[in-house]
């Protein structure tokens, strides 16, 4: 009787710490969620989840070739997948997304630069997804595919936020603030 006791208290306060993540997170108008979206581009934004779209479906692609046809080592098909997304992404980017930025900054010395900082950047990024795909496949026991898309999900907004300030935002930077599209 007292262990159905614990466990029911330990729920319960599983739960309140769910709703206390969730109140400051999404709570009110000063909350980290409110801060963030108040200081994103949402056009660019947009494009640049359209384009990281178009990278999930490669990066899910090649991972599945190389895992399921080749037999690859899962944190090795997963950097080349992602690295082969990012390659595409940084182009449909720099021709789409931030395309005016792109324009003011264009040169082969710049291009080649920008390129560069996209895949430190996202690099980074890719450290973070190898990590948390690995906790949510082989430590959780969720999916290879959905821990891959949780990981890919979470690690959007680093690379957007880094990205938009530190890559494409150098040339138009107004008060410290994302090169945000005319």
């Amino acid at each position: 009787m007292q262990s159905l006791d614990v466990k029911a208290r330990i729920g319960r306060w599983q739960a309140r710490s769910w709703v206390i993540a969730a109140r400051a997170l999404l709570g009110n108008s000063g909350s980290l969620v409110a801060r963030i979206a108040g200081r994103l581009p949402l056009r660019q934004f947009g494009k640049f989840c359209l384009v990281g779209t178009s990278g999930l479906v490669i990066d899910m692609a090649v991972l599945h070739c190389l895992v399921e046809w080749f037999a690859w080592n899962v944190s090795l098909s997963k950097f080349c997948s992602a690295e082969t997304a990012m390659l595409s992404n940084f182009f449909l980017n720099e021709f789409w997304t931030f395309r005016g930025v792109a324009e003011a900054g264009a040169g082969g010395r710049r291009v080649a630069l920008r390129l560069l900082k996209f895949q430190a950047i996202c690099g980074a990024g890719i450290g973070w997804a190898v990590l948390l795909l690995n906790l949510f496949h082989r430590r959780l026991g969720i999916s290879l595919y959905a821990a891959n898309l949780f990981a890919i999900l979470l690690v959007t907004l680093w690379n957007f936020w880094m990205n938009a300030v530190f890559n494409w935002g150098g040339e138009r930077r107004v008060h410290g603030e994302f090169a945000i599209e005319d």
